[in-house]
C-alpha cells in the first residue's frame, strides 16, 4: 500500500528563500522514495509582496511538480511589514482551507505535515487530522516576532493572544518538529507539552558544494536573502559607512528583496554608500554560483529574535564552503551553532565596532577564512545534508503509519 503525505504550507516553490525551498525538498524527496505526496499552498508571492505573474491567473493552481501533486489557492498580498500584513493573508488561507475541505476538495490524507511560520495553518489542520497523523513543523515562532518587533499595549495583547494560540495548537498536534534547541526551549516555556523533536532545514550537499578553486575574494561581502525587519539590515548599512573610511577597497552586495527593500535603497542613497550594491534574488539554479561570489557573508538578526527563528541560509553558506560574520543576541541559536561548528564568527547584535573589527580581521587571515569554510562544509555533510535529515523524517513518518 502506497503511503500518503499531505503537506499544508503557505510557502512553497518557486519562492526562492525562506521555508519554501526546504518544503519543496521535503516533498520531492518523499515522492522519489515512492510516497504519494500532495502539497496544499497558495499562489507564490514571497518575498516580493505580489503574486508571481505566471501564477496570477490560476492556470497553475493544480499541477504535478517533480512527482508532487500541488494545489494552490488564491491569496492576497498586503504592503508593509506590520503584523496585520502577515496575519490577514494567513487567516484567509485558514478559511480557504476549511471551505475547501468541508466541500471535500483535496482533503489531506495519510500523514499531515503543517508548517508554521503561520500558526493559523496548523490551526486549520486540527479539525481535519485524525489522531496520530499530524506533524507540526515550527520554522518560526510568530508571537516572539510580534513581541520583539512591535511595541505598545495592542502589540503586547496580540503577542499574548498569539502565544496562547500557538500553545493550544501545538498541544493538539501529535508531533512537533522545530529547528533548534533554543526554539524547543522557548516552546516548552510557553507550555507546549507535545513531544518536540529537533531537525535542521536540510541542504542538498550535492547541489550546494564548494568550488574546486580555493581563491576567495576577501574584499567582497555578501548579504543574501529576505530584506525584512527581523534581519535588522541597518547593521549592514552602519558597517558599510565604517568600511568606506577604514577599508575603501571592500564592497558589499545586498542581494534580495522584501518589505524593507525600498527603505534600504533610500538609506543607501541618503548615506551616499558608494560601496554598497543592490542586486535581485537569483533563481535556485544559480544559488551556488551566487553564494560562491561572496568572500565573506553577512548574517544579521534583530537582537530580540534569536530564540524565535534560525536563518536557514546559514546552512547553504556553509555547504558551499564559505564563512560568515553573524550578529545575534548572545543566548541565540547562532551563538550555540558557532560553538558547535567553529564555522563562522558571531558578535553581539548592534555592536558596529565589533562587526567592523571581525570583518577586517577575517579578511586579513586567509588561512582562517578557508578553515572556517571547510569546517562548515564538513558540518553540513554530517548533520544537515539532505539524506541525513530526510532519513530522520522517514523514520518519523513511517512510525506514524505503523
Amino acid at each position: 500500500m502506497v503511503k500518503k503525505i499531505s503537506i499544508i504550507t503557505r510557502h512553497y516553490a518557486p519562492e526562492p528563500i525562506g521555508s519554501a525551498p526546504v518544503m519543496q525538498g521535503f516533498a520531492k524527496w518523499f515522492s522519489q522514495q515512492g510516497y504519494k505526496v500532495s502539497v496544499t499552498t497558495v499562489r507564490p508571492s514571497y518575498p516580493y509582496k505580489k503574486i508571481w505573474p505566471e501564477y496570477a491567473s490560476g492556470k497553475l493552481d493544480n499541477t504535478i511538480e517533480e512527482g508532487v501533486y500541488v494545489h494552490r489557492h488564491p491569496t492576497v498580498t498586503l504592503k508593509g511589514s506590520g503584523v496585520l500584513a502577515h496575519l490577514i493573508p494567513e487567516a484567509l488561507f485558514c478559511l480557504t482551507l476549511w471551505k475547501s475541505w468541508l466541500l471535500k476538495k483535496n482533503r489531506p490524507e495519510g500523514t499531515i505535515v503543517s508548517l508554521c511560520p503561520s500558526i493559523l495553518t496548523i490551526f486549520a489542520v486540527i479539525p481535519f487530522a485524525r489522531k496520530g497523523t499530524h506533524v507540526a513543523l515550527v520554522h518560526d515562532i510568530p508571537s516572539g516576532f510580534v513581541a520583539s518587533l512591535a511595541f505598545g499595549k495592542i502589540a503586547k495583547m496580540l503577542s499574548s493572544s498569539l502565544r496562547h494560540l500557538e500553545t493550544w495548537c501545538l498541544n493538539r498536534a501529535d508531533i512537533v518538529v522545530t529547528l533548534s534547541s533554543s526554539m524547543k526551549s522557548q516552546l516548552i516555556r510557553q507550555g507546549v507539552k507535545t513531544h518536540i523533536l529537533i531537525a535542521p532545514p536540510q541542504v542538498d550537499a550535492n547541489e550546494l558544494r564548494p568550488s574546486v578553486d580555493t581563491k576567495v575574494n576577501r574584499n567582497l561581502l555578501l548579504y543574501s536573502g529576505n530584506l525584512g525587519k527581523k534581519q535588522a539590515l541597518d547593521q549592514v548599512l552602519e558597517l558599510a559607512a565604517q568600511l568606506m573610511v577604514r577599508a575603501p577597497q571592500m564592497k558589499i552586495v545586498i542581494q534580495g528583496d522584501g518589505s524593507q527593500a525600498a527603505l534600504i535603497k533610500e538609506r543607501i542613497d541618503q548615506l551616499c554608500l558608494t560601496n554598497v550594491r543592490l542586486k535581485p534574488l537569483v533563481p535556485r539554479s544559480q544559488l551556488r554560483h551566487a553564494l560562491l561570489e561572496g568572500g565573506i557573508h553577512l548574517v544579521t538578526q534583530h537582537p530580540s529574535s534569536g530564540e524565535f527563528a534560525v536563518p536557514s541560509k546559514v546552512y547553504s553558506i556553509m555547504a558551499v564552503g564559505r564563512t560568515f560574520v553573524a550578529t545575534a543576541a548572545k543566548k541565540s541559536e547562532l551563538w550555540d551553532l558557532k560553538r558547535e561548528t567553529d564555522a563562522f564568527i558571531c558578535i553581539a547584535a548592534g555592536d558596529t565596532e565589533q562587526f567592523v573589527a571581525a570583518i577586517l580581521a577575517l579578511s586579513e587571515d586567509t588561512p582562517r577564512l578557508l578553515e572556517l569554510g571547510q569546517n562548515g562544509h564538513e558540518y553540513v555533510k554530517q548533520h544537515v545534508s539532505l539524506d541525513v535529515v530526510m532519513e530522520f523524517y522517514r523514520s518519523l513518518v513511517d512510525g506514524m503509519h505503523a
